[in-house]
């Protein structure tokens, strides 16, 4: 028997693996986030009470240690008034 948390389904004891193109996508999105944020002389503090989330989390965002949710990412496309696209760009 396997444990099923790590697996993609239930069905399955297949491994659920990260390919190194998404934590390259995942860390280039964070870096993307911090850029918007810094250009526009805004703390981090500012943006994790705007997302509801802590201060450390953000800097996990940012870092691309945790990927940022779609719904995050849509605030913060409303709030610096970007496409969202530029949260990509660089891939």
């Amino acid at each position: 028997m396997c444990d099923k948390s790590k697996y993609i389904t239930t069905m399955e004891c297949k491994p659920l693996k990260i390919k190194k193109e998404s934590v390259h996508t995942i860390r280039l999105i964070g870096g993307n986030i911090a850029h918007m944020r810094k250009s526009r002389g805004i703390s981090q503090q500012a943006i994790a009470n705007l997302l509801d989330v802590s201060f450390q989390q953000l800097q996990k965002y940012e870092n691309g240690t945790n990927r940022i949710s779609a719904d995050k990412l849509h605030v913060l496309k409303l709030y610096f008034k970007v496409r969202y696209r530029d949260f990509f760009i660089g891939l």
